[in-house]
């Protein structure tokens, strides 16, 4: 699935982010080791959920319409729903649901907040913006570390749990110096989690849509 991304952006961003929650979770003294196998499965597969989402919503140039979006915001539903039917990903589940709940309830798909959202989720939603910041998109410029800390740091209380972008705060120095994307390690870490069996993107699009 990941490695059959054409640009190779999102299998980037994947491993990215699945390194960096290590070390968010280690800061917060999550360490027992179920626990943090399941936030790197959440961490690479936290959009699986978006093959079921049409791709004239996923690459639509302009702005959504409200009925898009609704489709749009499925997308972690339709996850969970796909790795819990398979043994060696169920773990990942709790991350992949939870991706976007914000720790003032203005999130979803369930509208928790705060410790409702289990912490996994919570360090994963951190995590996953600072990257999203750093990176150049078409509609968007990459912004410095700086400027992106300053974003979590002035969101930290509505968007984000306060102690995990604490917790960010201090890993930040490591995190920035550790920028490997080679093919190689990518293999080799995705063999280290137990993905060796994910199939290609093609293959996973049609397990998806076949389970709607």
């Amino acid at each position: 699935f990941l490695e059959g991304k054409d640009d190779g952006v999102t299998r980037d961003h994947c491993m990215r982010v699945r390194r960096d929650c290590l070390h968010v979770a280690e800061a917060l003294d999550v360490t027992e080791p179920e626990t943090v196998r399941n936030l790197q499965l959440g961490a690479v597969l936290h959009d699986i959920g978006k093959h079921r989402v049409p791709d004239e919503i996923l690459n639509k140039p302009g702005a959504l319409t409200p009925e898009q979006w609704e489709e749009m915001r499925r997308h972690p539903e339709y996850g969970a729903e796909f790795v819990r039917d398979l043994p060696f990903l169920r773990g990942a589940a709790e991350v992949i649901l939870n991706h976007h709940e914000r720790w003032d309830g203005g999130g979803y798909p369930r509208g928790l907040r705060e410790e409702e959202i289990p912490l996994t989720a919570r360090i994963f939603f951190v995590v996953d913006a600072f990257d999203a910041m750093l990176s150049k998109r078409c509609y968007k410029e990459a912004q410095s570390p700086d400027v992106a800390l300053a974003e979590l740091q002035r969101c930290a209380g509505t968007q984000f749990d306060p102690l995990v972008v604490d917790a960010f705060e201090r890993c930040l120095p490591p995190l920035v110096e550790a920028m490997d994307t080679h093919e190689e390690r990518f293999r080799v870490e995705i063999a280290r989690m137990g993905l060796g069996q994910i199939e290609d993107r093609g293959v996973t699009r049609e397990r998806i849509q076949s389970s709607a």
